[in-house]
This record gives C-alpha cells, structure tokens and sequence, in this order.
C-alpha cells in the first residue's frame, strides 16, 4: 500500500490533460447544479472510469467500523475486485486506512500490511476520501489494469483527490441546502405556532389550525373535527369559509374521525402502504372511495392523562389529506407530530376557553379593564354619563302629536230628501248663499205620480160627497125604507167627509215633500261642494244621498283631530291635572313654515276606527280665526297637545318605552 500525502504533478499528455480540464469542469458543473447524491457519484464515477480507462470504480459509505456499502458502480453495480455489494475482509481493511488517514491511497495487487494482505485483487486500486466536517463520509475507489506504473497511479491519484475535493464541495452545497430548507421550515413552524396559539375562541382556532397545518405540511387537504355534544363533528377544512355540514364527505370524515377517536392511536394510509387495522378499514374505504384521496393521516388530538387517571378521551381528530402519490408513502412523520402537538395544544385550551360560562361578556370586559384602557373608557364615558343623565334629570314639554283638519264651525251637510233626479241647479263651488237661498230644484217621477193619483181621488171624492148631500136633501123619508135610505145616506155621507179629510192631510204631505225638492241652504255661508254641475245636473240621486255642503267659513273655525288611543291616556292625564282645556300647537299642510295655537275644547267618550283602519279619539280644538290668514276647509293638520312636562329621555323615547313595557306586560 502507497500513501501519497502531497503527490507530485505527473507529466500528462496534452489530450489526456484537455480529457482532465474537461472532466474537472464536468464535475464543477454537477457540483453548482446540485441533486441527488446517487445521481452525482454515478456521473463522476462514470466519468473518471472513463476518462482513466480504469476497469470499475465504486463510491462505499461506512456501514459501520469494518464493513463498507456500495453507494454506486461502475459496469454491474458489483466492483470487480469485491465479493458483492458490501465488502468486509481484505479489501474492508484497505478502505479502512482510506477512511483513517483522510488521504489518497493505492494498493498495488497483492499489496499487505500488517495484518495481512490489503488488495487481493489482480488490479491497481486508487482509493480517495471525501472529506466533510473532518470525516471521510464516502470513499471514490477505481481499479486499473495491473500493466500500469506506479507513476501512472499517482497522477490517477492526484485526479481522484482534486474531484473528491469537488465531491466534498458538493455536499457543503446540500449541506448548506438542507439548512436553508431546515431553516425555512422552523421559521414556517414558527409561523405556525403563533398563530395557531393567537385566538383563544374554537372556530377561529380551527380555521387557523387547518389552514397553517396544509401551508407547514404540503398538503392538499387538512380537516379537523372536534368533540361537540358527544360527536366529533367537522369545525373547519382548509380552503373553506364555510361548508354543509351535511354533505356525504364531511359525514364520512366525521364516522372516520369517531372510530379513530375511539380507539386513540394515529391512522396513517397510502396506497400500497400497510393494511390499516381491522376496525377502521370500512370507514377507510368508503371514505376513500368517496374522495379517490391517495393518503391521509388522521391524528387524534388528546391530552396525557395524569398518573393513574383513565385515558382522556379526545378533543378531536386533525385529518391529513393528499390527492397526489407520496413518494415517502404519507405525510412527513416530524413535521405532523410537530403540527399535531402544537394543534392539541390550541385546541385544548380552545375547548376549554368554550367552557367558561359567558366567556364573550368577560372577554369584552377583560379587553375593557386594561389599565390603559380604562381611563380612556372613563374618559369616553363621561360624555355618557352626561347624556344619560340629561335624559332622566332635563325637564322638556310633554306634546301628543295627532292629525286631523280644519274646518268652520257652522257646516251643514245637504242630503237628497228622497230618490229623484236633480233637475236644475242654482248654486256652484264657492258660491256665497243666504239662508234659504235656493241652491237645486230636483224632480221625483214617483212623488208627481202620488200627487196626481191623490188630487184626483180628492176630486172624484168630492163630487161624491156633492152628490149624497144633493140626494140627502130632497128626500122626504115616509117610510121605513126611506128612513133607512135616509140614514145610509148620511152616514155615507159621514163617511166621504172624513175620507176627504184624510186624502187633504195626505195632499198636505205630498205637498210638504214636493216642496222639500225644491232644496234650499240652512246657513249663510259658501258652497264648499266641488263641481257640483257634473256630479249632480240631471242625474239620479237616492235619497240620503250628500248632495252638497254649506259652511260658515267666515265665522269661528276649529280643528277637528283623531288622537291614537295609545297617546289618549297622557291627554286624560293631563286634563285631569290641570282641570283645564290643553294648549294646542299646529301647523297646516299647506302652509308648515307657521303654526298657530288653540285650546283642546272636546274630547270623544269612546275610541273609533278612522279611515286608516286604526283606534283613534276624535277631538276638537278652538282656534283663533282671525290669526290664521289663508284657511281652507279640510286642509290638513298637524296638532301637538301640549301634556305637561317629563324627563327628556321621556319625551323622546316614550313610544320605544311603551312597546317595552307591552312587550313585558308590565
């Protein structure tokens, strides 16, 4: 065996030292490109094989002290000099001295050392370290033709040690990937683990919990299920903001979730991995086959239960999805015994934050006690303070506020004294009238007929009579007969009269009713009745039909107003404590930039629907007519009665407080 601590440059032919330049500048490029260790001995091995002409080479790594493993080689995958694909005996001890020396070595065949022989091979071995944080952690072993000089062996050794100085550069690279990677990940689980452990409340634990999980782990799918009344029931799936709690996947996880739970050891499935336990391999299955996942892990999140206490059971089940082949077979097993530790964790102290019995008031009033906090809630709530006290201490006027119109207070109605038709008329909208100024002649087909009928029955009665009391007269009653003809006479006679009488009291009638046709105005006043000439000139009317009004409107005028009967209590109330008639304030619809003052003079004895299908009071208001300028009959009006006084929050809140106290019955 030759060790070559500095070995001299050999001479090298031109073409053979552009094969080297070229070779090294390979291996360079391997070395910036990283990959797979596999996949970069297996080319720089091809290479040096090839560049050297050697007859095999292997890459080892130390299985243990005085046993090496293959890693790559060259032609079958078996050295030639070895008995397979690991090597103990001989040739283990020259790959000892290799691995201890840290240097460069060759055995020429049948080379020895103390022991005994090193090489019992028929070839020239050159073996190389790589060196990494002080270690040989593979060895670059090729095997030459025995023909060749030791010369020609160093400057093979020299080539080795300059690409097993590239090869150890190439795993300071994945080294230094690998931390990056590392590094990456803590800061990620880091990540993780703030904000997982950030809300307190169970829904935003969740939501948290699945969706960091499916960042941190580089899965498709992260579910969690927690034990609600019993059951674990689904609390959030990554991706999702919300989700039916009753679609078929979301029940079988929640089945695969209780038969997990229930037997408390972790389920891991991928195809072509281990059968899973009898108990859930039918939940497995439906569940799979429902959502074609090709491996999921399903942890139960429990906590360790204290010495000689029973298991606890569960808080729930986190679910691990992936839809793409593993190349592991399933999740990382670190990384998800981490997220599942740290999401028991939060979940933990979640169930047990839902717990505390009206945990939103004390979260609200913990958030509001801050010692920075509350003195500017102090400060903030004196503002407060002063409005709720003006609402209870203030005094303000006390008003009901109604509806209704105004109107004269001399109004009267004209009704159609009986059917007819109206004939003529005399009188039009906003015409002034005297009293008993004919304002429409109507005609009744019936009456006249009546009338007709009556005055020629009067006139065939009347001739009757004349004639009894011609008969009557120039009688001479001798006999019997003719005295009994005599006083049937006079009493038919007795008889006309009395008829006659009663047919002149009916003429008396009819003559009364002709002559209420000829209609006539109660008051002086104004036709206040619109176009009366197209709703009334030669057109039937019934009888107590409203043909028109008449009004004062120069004399007194007042309000007529509906009070709701929810505000006539305060109006009793106050008329019975002042024991006086009420102010009255109002404004017109035509004119609501000036209001005007009255006093409440009625009050109805009973409550009425209004026009508007609602209980109401009727009331009248006297008002002053002469201060209101422009008064049109019927306008409409606003009225606030004036009820005393209240605390201000009264005034303004006392409808919301009424409905409360309806509400609670109070």
């Amino acid at each position: 065996m030759t060790d070559h601590p500095s070995i001299a440059a050999v001479p090298l032919h031109e073409p053979t030292g552009h094969r080297i330049d070229d070779l090294v500048d390979r291996v360079q490029v391997l070395v910036s490109a990283g990959g797979e260790e596999k996949s970069f001995y297996a080319i720089l091995l091809d290479s040096v094989v090839r560049a050297t002409a050697a007859v095999g080479g292997a890459v080892w790594t130390a299985e243990t002290g005085d046993e090496f493993k293959v890693i790559v080689a060259s032609n079958d995958g078996t050295p030639a000099w070895a008995a397979g694909a690991t090597t103990t005996g001989p040739h283990a001890r020259f790959l000892q001295h290799v691995a201890g020396s840290l240097q460069v070595r060759s055995a020429a065949p049948g080379a020895a050392d103390s022991k005994g022989p090193i090489n019992a091979s028929p070839y020239w071995l050159v073996a190389c370290p790589v060196v990494f944080e002080g270690v040989a952690t593979r060895i670059v072993e090729i095997g030459q033709w025995p023909e060749f000089s030791a010369d020609t062996a160093l400057a093979w050794a020299e080539i080795l040690t300059t690409l097993c100085e590239l090869a150890a550069d190439f795993h300071r690279r994945a080294r230094l990937r690998e931390l990056q990677t590392r590094e990456s990940w803590w800061e990620r689980a880091a990540q993780f683990c703030e904000q997982v452990q950030r809300p307190l409340d169970l829904p935003k634990v969740a939501y948290t919990v699945t969706n960091e999980a499916r960042r941190l782990l580089d899965a498709d799918r992260v579910t969690l299920a927690v034990r609600r009344s019993g059951r674990l029931r689904v609390q959030a799936i990554s991706g999702l903001d919300a989700f039916d709690p009753r679609a078929t996947p979301v029940r079988l996880v929640e089945q695969l979730a209780d038969r997990v739970a229930a037997i408390a050891e972790p389920l891991v499935y991928f195809l072509g991995g281990p059968a899973v336990a009898p108990e859930l391999s039918a939940a497995v299955e439906e569940y799979v086959d429902q959502t074609h996942v090709r491996s999921l892990a399903a942890i139960p999140l429990a906590e360790q239960a204290p010495d000689g206490q029973p298991p606890i059971p569960p808080y729930g089940v986190l679910v691990v999805e992936s839809f793409a082949s593993a190349a592991g077979g399933g999740p990382n097993g670190t990384a998800l015994d981490f997220v599942c530790r740290h999401a028991r964790l939060a979940v933990a102290r979640a169930v047990r934050y839902e717990r505390i019995p009206a945990v939103r008031l004390w979260e609200r009033l913990g958030s509001w006690c801050r010692p920075g906090r509350l003195t500017r809630a102090a400060l903030w709530s004196l503002p407060l303070a002063a409005v709720i006290a003006a609402l209870i201490f203030v005094p303000a006027e006390f008003r009901v506020t109604c509806r209704g119109q105004l109107r004269p207070q001399t109004e009267r109605r004209i009704f159609a004294p009986r059917d007819g038709r109206v004939e003529e008329l005399h009188a039009d909208h906003g015409d002034a009238v005297a009293t008993g100024q004919l304002l429409a002649t109507m005609h009744s087909s019936d009456l006249e007929y009546e009338w007709t009928r009556l005055v020629g029955e009067i006139q065939t009665t009347i001739e009757q009579l004349q004639a009894v009391r011609t008969s009557r007269l120039g009688a001479n009653p001798l006999t019997a007969g003719q005295r009994d003809e005599y006083v049937r006479q006079t009493a038919e006679e007795e008889r006309l009269k009395t008829f006659l009488a009663n047919l002149r009291e009916q003429q008396e009638l009819l003559d009364q009713e002709r002559h209420a046709l000829q209609i006539r105005s109660p008051i002086g006043g104004h036709v206040l009745t619109w176009d009366l000439t197209d709703s009334l000139q030669q057109r039937p009317v019934k009888r107590g039909q409203l043909l028109m009004t008449v009004a004062d409107t120069r004399g007194a005028w007042v309000l007529e107003v509906e009070v709701a009967d929810q505000d006539v209590g305060y109006v009793l109330a106050a008329r019975h404590a002042r024991g006086q008639e009420l102010p009255v304030r109002f404004f017109q619809a035509t004119d609501p930039r000036r209001t005007y003052e009255g006093r409440l003079e009625k009050l109805a004895e009973i409550a009425e629907l209004d026009p508007r299908q609602q209980l109401s009071v009727a009331a009248l208001v006297r008002v002053e007519t002469g201060a209101i300028p422009h008064r049109l009959a019927g306008a409409g009006v606003v009225a606030r009665i004036d009820c005393g006084r209240r605390s201000l929050g009264y005034v303004w809140l006392h409808d919301a407080i009424e409905a409360v106290r309806g509400w609670l019955f109070i």
